[in-house]
């Protein structure tokens, strides 16, 4: 009997091998950033550690509610691991591992699972999705939510067991999206979704109401926190929806939005740019195309919806930029399915002909991959603004209290008063250091100076016995090591 494409082992195991290299690969991508690329904590990171730390739900403070999750989780990581840069970061790597998975569920259920696994693959090394999850702010927090909003919701509709504990996961992640700026905007878009397409308002009214009560309930207790801040601070109204409180310039925001998303002109955001490299920009011009074709799935109710409502928010304040990937990676996804598709019906019988056709789509995908990485690194290397917003000074810091000739039983450091706090934070959950200012700075010959504070000290050159250093070319001399 003649052998059949389909009797080689290679073929049958074709799936198990795709999701066995895809996991290899974002988890490399995800360890690598996390640990290596770039390296160092940004100002923003510093502001959100302080938040986390500040969290009290006896003296809850409603300015905090902004990305509340996030921030439990930060504060959680900070309680077990103490204040490092892995551990505050590593709420962003959990989120971006679970925001992955849910994208490989999401285009799986939505596309198919030979598309799932290539999207898979290509979402963990695009350029904006690197940045995310090696950056200790809440911006990553907003992509596994809202990914895993349109994944349970996609288990709804398709009625998948156990029914009441995806109903009950979906109401719950759609009250943890209004925690996140912008949030609303996908809920409104799942709920018109519901009310205006045929086909889901059919199964809606199926729901068992018993269940969808009970389901309601527990995600109105998960929005207590948010009820009572928006109560007692209604300003905070404007920053979860995006809205800024100044009117701003269009023009330039539309040309910070496009060196944002890619590249076309210089920037200094501490934001990677650009967002997507050239190939996935092409992928997201098919994808539009596509998407423009077939208007009248739940799926594209939901993507025009959440598009058309994030269009004029994202034009006002472009820092929001980030909050768009979700998106992005659908239509991108359309794109390279509609390729695929065009690609196959070149060889629609002839099974040696479309198993021969998967080695130049295989370049594709891999010349994607290596162009995405690519693009992350050359992101930092010719966006010097984004590379100077990072620093290893806490890093540094632990070299500047070993360099001590006669270590102390707290190691004096001096930093400027903006950054009192940040240090502050870190001290607290170690036994060895005290802060300063100086301004309050006691008359001590051992101590450790960061440079922003050298300047500001009458003595600061007198005792000094190592300068710790980082790699860079500008601003090396990071702490000053004073001693007897």
């Amino acid at each position: 009997m003649k052998q059949q494409v389909t009797d080689f082992l290679l073929y049958r195991w074709r799936y198990i091998i795709g999701i066995s290299v895809g996991t290899i690969v974002v988890l490399c991508v995800l360890l690598f950033t996390s640990l290596l690329a770039p390296g160092g904590l940004r100002a923003a990171e510093q502001v959100s550690s302080i938040t986390s730390d500040q969290l009290s739900f006896m003296h809850f403070d409603p300015q905090t509610v902004v990305n509340l999750p996030y921030h439990l989780l930060q504060k959680l990581s900070f309680s077990v691991f103490g204040v490092t840069q892995l551990s505050i970061k590593l709420p962003s790597l959990l989120f971006g591992i679970i925001g992955i998975i849910g994208i490989y569920m999401l285009i799986k259920t939505w596309f198919r699972r030979k598309i799932a696994i290539i999207m898979t693959i290509i979402t963990s090394t695009i350029p904006v999705f690197m940045f995310m999850t090696q950056d200790g702010t809440p911006f990553i927090y907003s992509f596994a939510v809202s990914v895993w909003l349109l994944t349970t919701g996609t288990f709804i509709s398709r009625r998948y067991t156990p029914h009441i504990l995806w109903k009950i996961i979906f109401l719950i992640l759609l009250a943890l999206n209004l925690y996140t700026p912008l949030g609303i905007y996908l809920n409104i878009a799942i709920i018109s979704t519901l009310i205006f397409h045929p086909h889901i308002r059919h199964l809606a009214r199926k729901f068992n109401p018993n269940r969808v009560a009970i389901a309601t309930g527990i995600g109105l207790l998960v929005l207590i926190p948010l009820i009572f801040s928006l109560i007692n601070q209604p300003k905070l109204i404007l920053q979860l929806l995006g809205i800024p409180g100044t009117m701003p310039t269009l023009t330039d925001n539309a040309s910070q939005l496009l060196s944002t998303f890619a590249g076309f002109s210089a920037s200094n955001n501490a934001l990677i740019q650009p967002m997507f490299s050239v190939p996935i920009l092409i992928l997201l011009i098919l994808g539009l195309i596509r998407l423009i074709r077939v208007k009248y799935t739940a799926r594209s109710y939901i993507i025009w919806l959440w598009g058309l409502l994030l269009a004029p928010i994202i034009l006002l304040s472009p820092e929001y930029a980030p909050y768009t990937l979700v998106l992005a990676v659908i239509v991108i996804t359309m794109g390279f399915d509609g390729l695929i598709y065009d690609w196959y019906k070149l060889f629609p019988l002839n099974p040696y002909a479309r198993v021969g056709g998967l080695i130049p789509l295989g370049l594709i995908v891999l010349g994607i991959v290596v162009g995405n990485s690519i693009s992350y690194g050359l992101g930092y290397k010719y966006a010097p603004g984004t590379l100077e917003s990072f620093n290893n000074d806490l890093i540094l810091l632990d070299q500047a209290i070993e360099s001590q000739a006669h270590k102390p039983e707290k190691s004096l450091v001096i930093v400027q008063e903006h950054d009192r706090a940040f240090y502050e934070l870190v001290a607290k959950r170690r036994d060895n250091l005290q802060i300063a200012t100086p301004n309050n700075a006691p008359n001590q010959l051992n101590s450790i100076v960061h440079r922003g504070a050298k300047d500001r000290l009458a003595n600061s050159a007198q005792n000094l016995k190592y300068i710790v250093v980082n790699a860079r070319k500008n601003d090396a001399g990071r702490f000053f090591v004073y001693g007897q």
